[in-house]
Formats: structure tokens, sequence, C-alpha cells
């Protein structure tokens, strides 16, 4: 499975994301109404638990967390 998948999987999975908006990958999730910023919050809880990852305060950026891309993009590189 991939992590693109893991990821959209992950985020489809929480309560606070609003059902009946499709989840695009390149989207982005705070902008496009998918999370606030306390979704945002259960989503890293979420990826902590699943990739066994801590993600330091200097990588909480919309470079790395801004859509399903790019996350999928940073778990990869944290995978190295």
């Amino acid at each position: 499975m991939s992590v693109h998948y893991q990821v959209k999987e992950s985020l489809r999975g929480l309560s606070f994301r609003k059902q009946n908006l499709p989840i695009e990958a390149v989207h982005s999730l705070l902008y496009s109404g998918h999370v606030d910023s306390l979704g945002m919050v259960d989503l890293m809880a979420e990826l902590k638990k699943q990739f066994s990852i801590k993600v330091e305060r200097d990588e909480l950026v919309l470079e790395n967390f801004g859509s399903i891309d790019s996350i999928a993009i940073y778990l990869e590189k944290r995978k190295c």
C-alpha cells in the first residue's frame, strides 16, 4: 500500500473531516476546509501512530503538511 494511499485513508478516517468534501491530492487541506488547526493536530497524531514518526516543530509547515501529496512526500523522505 502506498504512502499516498495511507495518508488519504488516514484523513478519511478522522472525525473532524467534512465528509461531503472530495479529497484531492493536491488541494490545500486547510484552505479547502478539510481540516482546521485542531484537525491538523489530530492528523499529526494519527500519522505519528501509523508511521512511527515524530514531527519536529520546524517541520510543521504547509510545505510538508499542506496537502496529501506534500504529506506523502514528507513521509517518504522520513523513511530514508
